[in-house]
């Protein structure tokens, strides 16, 4: 990916290749957290896409929110 990204610590994978309500682009969910964002109990989601040939063809990173427990 890129330096957009380098700061963060800690990931968790949320969901494999979907589709969302927000997003009907395919695309894996994963919820990455820098070290202040998890002793705040926040994280931010991105969405990573991949191609045909399942090579990362972009990413969408959203603003920071409350960690919810269906997010574990």
């Amino acid at each position: 990916m890129n330096r957009e990204l380098s700061h963060f610590t800690q990931a968790v994978l949320k969901n494999p290749a979907n589709s969302s309500n927000t997003d009907p682009r395919i695309h894996i969910t994963a919820r990455p957290a820098t070290a202040e964002q998890a002793s705040k109990g926040i994280a931010q989601t991105i969405h990573i896409y991949f191609d045909e040939n399942d090579k990362l063809d972009g990413y969408r990173l959203f603003d920071e929110r409350p960690v919810k427990k269906e997010d574990a």
